[in-house]
């Protein structure tokens, strides 16, 4: 996968992606395409994740899978998206999930957002 990168900075953090380029010296390795790429599956499949428990009012799945997608949304630099989950963690433990829908919409979106600037598409909403 050569994912662009020059085309995402308003997706994800520059600084993010200079550290992961940083780790992988001389890019012989592709560290940054490979964490980019895994990313993109385990982000569309933790987005689903976050549909299905909130269909369903499952409180422990959807703070389980909001909390996964925070913190790998961070490393890769998808800084709004991992704000999103940690707001939407915060107040899952304050409020129901029917208050949080318009939050879990936004968080939605901008995963969509960043998949698709990654390459990967997202599924549809159930």
């Amino acid at each position: 996968m050569s994912t662009p990168t020059r085309s995402l900075p308003s997706l994800l953090d520059a600084q993010s992606l200079e550290r992961l380029r940083a780790l992988d010296s001389g890019a012989a390795s592709g560290l940054l395409d490979r964490v980019l790429a895994t990313f993109s599956s385990s982000g569309a499949r933790l987005l689903e994740q976050v549909r299905a428990a909130r269909h369903a009012g499952d409180v422990r799945g959807l703070r389980l899978a909001v909390h996964t997608l925070r913190s790998s949304s961070a490393s890769i630099g998808a800084l709004a998206l991992s704000r999103l989950c940690a707001d939407i963690e915060t107040r899952l433990g304050q409020e129901p999930i029917a208050g949080l829908h318009r939050r879990i919409d936004e968080l939605d979106g901008e995963g969509r957002r960043v998949l698709e600037a990654l390459g990967a598409g997202a599924s549809p909403a159930t």
